[in-house]
């Protein structure tokens, strides 16, 4: 279970890195909630043998790996680009 501390403390520095906008608390929360339950799945998701030394040399796509990171981490904002064909 995740402590309500964690989530007060990363929902904080969402709402910091957005700018402190006014209203969005329960945004802030959730997202901040959602972060860290995804860091506890990532943490526990068990280890799989290596198949190639290949493999190892290049980079992954890294999730956060602990809870202590997401909270310490910036959210990254996704943006969605609008077609131009029209």
């Amino acid at each position: 279970m995740i402590s309500q501390q964690l989530i007060e403390v990363r929902s904080y520095r969402i709402w910091e890195q957005q700018g402190h906008p006014h209203g969005r608390h329960l945004d802030h929360w959730f997202q901040a909630e959602t972060e860290l339950r995804s860091a506890i799945v990532v943490e526990a998701e068990p280890t799989r043998p290596r198949k190639a030394a290949a493999k190892e040399a290049a980079p992954a796509d890294k999730k956060t790996s602990t809870v202590s990171e997401a909270v310490e981490k910036p959210a990254k904002r996704t943006t969605k680009r609008k077609s131009t064909k029209g």
